[in-house]
């Protein structure tokens, strides 16, 4: 209840011009430390709606804007490179597709704290991780 993503992180906010599969093809071979969170991590176990926007948990966001090659942005942006409290967001991190994502349960109470249809989102994974505790748990 009282976790704020947006509070709680640094956050990073950039712009892909293009499309953001692009960042999502860079991401593959990026060097460094992530885990894609938010509404693209939910989505390859319970898809509620096109992603817009791509969130990433990195250590060192300036150095992950140059590799990745997004630029700056204010409010219009669709790609946020999130320089977390501690390294919480990277434990337990699963591996899809050559794309590394932060735990569901991670992305569940991330996307929980972000605006926007965020909350239906994770309310939508949560349906799925209690009908899917197999697929998700830890040993």
């Amino acid at each position: 209840d009282d976790f704020r993503f947006t509070k709680q992180n640094s956050i990073r906010r950039c712009f892909e011009p293009r499309r953001l599969e692009r960042t999502i093809e860079r991401l593959i071979g990026f060097e460094g430390r992530y885990a894609v969170t938010g509404s693209f991590a939910a989505a390859q176990v319970a898809q509620y709606a096109e992603s817009r926007l791509l969130v990433v948990y990195v250590d060192d966001p300036d150095a992950a804007q140059g590799q990745l090659g997004v630029r700056s942005a204010g409010t219009q942006s669709n790609v946020w490179l999130v320089a977390p409290p501690d390294g919480l967001p990277f434990e337990r991190a699963w591996e899809r597709g050559g794309l590394c994502y932060a735990a569901l349960a991670q992305v569940a109470c991330d996307l929980l704290g972000m605006p926007g249809r965020a909350p239906a989102e994770a309310e939508e994974l949560l349906r799925w991780m209690e009908a899917n505790p197999d697929a998700w748990r830890a040993d």
